[in-house]
């Protein structure tokens, strides 16, 4: 099944030209990497699915639906939860009511809301911290608690940015972990990665864009031996 899907997608500021002709699926149950050097377009691409930008042509459906008007309130309400390249905590609230506050998306009562919220941290692994100040955490725990708002908020489709930007090799490897995780319970990812282990481990399929283009998409075994990917951006 095909959750998410854009149809020539093209997105400009002025007389630049970030995005052209993106035309991509997102399949039910999979981890699609996406991937290209700075400047590719890959967070304009995000910014656009979730309602932040509107594309100046194309179309998005998702669950075969054309989506019309798109704001981040209706996208995260329907399904869809991203995180931010440049985490966003609410500095001066402690883990746990950072992440009740994206569980009040589903939770109106805030009892439940909390509730909730003590779950997903205990999933990722942030109990020990729940009562420290977000403004009071290392990038580390700051990326695992960018994650558990959006977890919070019970989405069917996950848009990651750079979720693993800043870490050391041993958080790596318990990011790759939990991300995992996640897949195995039922989310459908979409990774931008720039730590090429974390990609090839775990994308089911890659799609590379260069200078607001796609110039490849396949299994990552396959992508990785592309010539025009080697030139654009993993290097010899």
């Amino acid at each position: 099944m095909v959750l998410l899907e854009t149809r020539n997608i093209e997105k400009r500021f002025g007389g630049l030209q970030v995005l052209r002709d993106i035309s991509l699926e997102v399949r039910k149950g999979e981890i699609l990497g996406l991937i290209g050097p700075n400047g590719a377009g890959k967070t304009s691409l995000f910014n656009i699915l979730t309602g932040f930008l509107k594309p100046t042509a194309g179309e998005i459906y998702y669950k075969g639906k054309l989506w019309k008007e798109i704001t981040p309130e209706k996208m995260c309400a329907s399904g869809i939860a991203r995180t931010f390249q440049v985490v966003k905590p609410l500095n001066g609230l402690t883990v746990l009511e950072n992440i009740t506050v994206g569980s009040l998306l589903k939770y109106r009562n805030l009892r439940l809301a909390m509730r909730k919220a003590y779950e997903v941290a205990e999933y990722l692994d942030l109990l020990e911290h729940k009562n420290k100040l977000a403004a009071s955490l290392p990038i580390g725990l700051r990326k695992k608690l960018e994650i558990a708002k959006s977890i919070a908020t019970e989405p069917e489709l996950l848009l990651l940015d750079e979720p693993m930007g800043g870490l050391n090799s041993g958080e790596v490897e318990e990011m790759i972990r939990l991300v995992r995780q996640f897949r195995d319970n039922g989310l459908t990812i979409v990774l931008v990665e720039h730590v090429m282990k974390a990609v090839m481990d775990l994308s089911d399929r890659v799609l590379v864009l260069n200078q607001g283009t796609i110039i490849a998409n396949g299994k990552p075994e396959e992508v990785s031996r592309d010539p025009a990917v080697i030139a654009a951006y993993l290097g010899e």
